[in-house]
């Protein structure tokens, strides 16, 4: 008998204990495209968590790489936020149209660890892609280039 209620008492010790309020939302960052040109090119980085959120989670990110922000590309936002009773939230990056020749070029979209979610992937990397040339070799893009 005193076994039976020691495991009855166990058992329901581990239901009580099994409460998943406590753990926090994955949060994952994905791009629309890993490359984007150089002439009017755009493409979309989101932020999907694996449930809904319950209030607004604001995710402030950061940009890195080869690329300069507001003289190669420009950011729709500062910070990706998803709105309550959402899973996702987006921002938009767009490239600058110059005449330099350049390698390509990278930029690093980061999100710093948050305290209310779980960061799986925390960075992205798109590459830029230059669309301007100098065929003849005379350091004059082609587009400026009469010969």
């Amino acid at each position: 008998m005193k076994i039976r209620l020691l495991f009855l008492l166990a058992f329901l010790f581990t239901l009580q204990s099994c409460d998943t309020d406590d753990i926090l939302p994955a949060l994952t960052l994905t791009s629309s495209s890993n490359e984007i040109s150089e002439n009017q090119g755009i493409i979309t980085i989101t932020a999907s968590l694996n449930s809904v959120a319950e209030q607004e989670t604001n995710l402030p990110i950061s940009f890195s790489g080869t690329a300069t922000l507001n003289e190669d590309y420009v950011s729709s936002e500062a910070s990706l936020i998803i709105p309550p009773g959402d899973s996702s939230g987006s921002l938009s990056i767009s490239t600058i149209q110059d005449e330099d020749i350049e390698d390509i070029e990278t930029i690093i979209i980061s999100i710093d660890a948050q305290g209310d979610v779980i960061v799986t992937s925390s960075s992205i990397t798109i590459s830029i892609l230059d669309d301007d040339f100098d065929t003849d070799g005379d350091g004059i893009v082609d587009v400026n280039d009469s010969c």
